[in-house]
């Protein structure tokens, strides 16, 4: 067995024994890779607790209904399973009346029901709310999907409280940086266990509890040298992208230490510091797309960038991805422009590609907007990238803080092993403008 079981078993037996001490604790995060048997510590474990407290009342949940009734339908096995019966016979009796695999209940007024964060809210309050991998990986990738995730765990899960010593469990690999892992640890202090596949010197920081490193020291740095061995961890490395790598195995979606890009590279400002450092400056608000024109999540997204330059550093007001069909790109591009400043002397530059054309001839008939094709790249993006890398190495890209600065950090510091560049694309665009002069002028209409 491998050393984490009878890690996270230890820790979680804390948690309820505190909790049937009637003290108040943190919810408990957990955050390891996937594969290490989370699921059936969890199902083990509530049937523990059902086992020392049969009128407890469980609330399970997952990503989908699916799982949550699988994961409850394990716990009831276990629970009337005839080794379970024999060993402690007559302490947890079910109700007839209750009992099936979404739902099932004790003769002790003890229950365990299930919902998912793909469907409607539960009026039932819990002393154990078990959340066990909320996100899927697929899910991962959709903005949409991980708000509803986030705010099904923000504002259903924690109204189910039973008690102000209801323990909240949250197990799953990380995923994304607003992932439900990283909005717990953004929102609220929390009891983190976090355990990636493999420590060495450069990574020790990440796991928590601190205690855990001394059972990674006695596995030459291994969380399982099975499962996560050198050579399977090599593979994962090759097989993955970058950040999936970075997420999922080593539970460290920041991770940044292969990208041409760091985060420490920029800057962050507020606005109230931008309209300080920028007093007296004619500041005039510019835009770069990169268009895809296309509604398939599927597909590269359009990128959107509005920027000014002052006294030659660059401030980056907003970065935007969508997935939008023409007709809505060319609606929802002057509500872009107009909510990030802009002006009669506003320019939006447009990547010179097959998608960009018909938005440039389609907004120069509307008579509003200043709109320009963007020149022609003559490099590769990775060249693109180096080319500009000086103004970023040099502190003279600052960044206006806002909720868009966590997807944009994470495209360009994964870049060039991100599932997605088109974030990467504007910044270049924008930022080559100030060492290469357009040859065109703007196109007035």
């Amino acid at each position: 067995m491998s050393w984490h079981i009878e890690f996270l078993c230890a820790e979680l037996q804390k948690v309820v024994l505190c909790w049937e001490r009637k003290e108040k604790q943190l919810d408990v995060l957990i955050n390891l890779p996937f594969g290490l048997s989370k699921s059936t510590v969890l199902q083990l474990l509530q049937a523990w607790i059902t086992l020392r407290n049969p009128s407890v009342k469980i609330l399970g949940t997952s990503y989908a209904g699916r799982i949550s009734a699988k994961n409850s339908g394990k716990v009831r096995e276990c629970l009337k399973s005839p080794k379970f019966q024999s060993w402690y016979p007559g302490v947890v009796i079910f109700n007839k009346e209750i009992d099936g695999k979404t739902q099932f209940g004790t003769e002790a007024k003890g229950i365990y029901y299930t919902s998912s964060t793909d469907s409607a809210a539960t009026g039932m309050h819990s002393d154990f709310i078990f959340n066990d991998d909320p996100l899927s990986a697929k899910q991962a990738n959709s903005e949409k999907k991980r708000d509803t995730v986030n705010d099904f765990i923000s504002n259903t899960l924690s109204s189910r409280k039973t008690e102000e010593y209801t323990v909240t469990v949250t197990v799953m690999q990380r995923l994304h940086l607003e992932d439900p892992a990283g909005m717990l640890l953004a929102k609220k202090q929390l009891n983190h266990i976090n355990l990636p596949a493999r420590v060495d010197a450069h990574n020790r920081s990440l796991v928590k509890p601190v205690v855990a490193l001394s059972y990674y020291d006695a596995h030459d740095g291994y969380l399982n040298p099975v499962r996560f061995g050198e050579a399977k961890i090599a593979e994962y490395k090759g097989e993955l992208s970058h950040f999936a790598y970075a997420a999922q195995v080593m539970q460290n979606p920041a991770d940044d230490s292969t990208g041409l890009i760091k985060k420490d590279d920029f800057e962050i400002i507020n606005w109230q510091q931008f309209l300080a450092v920028t007093a007296g400056s004619n500041v005039v608000w510019n835009f770069d797309a990169d268009t895809a024109l296309t509604a398939n999540r599927a597909n590269d997204p359009t990128a959107l960038l509005a920027s000014c330059v002052v006294k030659g550093t660059t401030y980056i007001r907003e970065s935007y991805s969508c997935w939008m069909e023409q007709d809505d790109l060319v609606a929802f591009l002057p509500e872009f422009l107009k909510r990030n400043g802009a002006t009669t002397t506003s320019t939006l530059y447009v990547e010179p590609k097959a998608n960009g054309k018909p938005i440039v001839n389609t907004l120069s008939r509307s008579g509003n907007i200043l709109v320009e094709e963007a020149p022609n790249p003559t490099s590769d993006k990775v060249q693109r990238l180096h080319n500009v890398l000086p103004e970023i190495n040099k502190y003279n890209v600052k960044l206006i803080d806002g909720h868009w600065i966590v997807a944009f950090l994470q495209e360009l510091t994964a870049f060039p092993n991100g599932k997605h560049d088109d974030r990467v694309d504007t910044l270049t665009q924008c930022l080559a403008r100030l060492t290469v002069p357009a040859k065109k002028k703007p196109i007035i209409y």
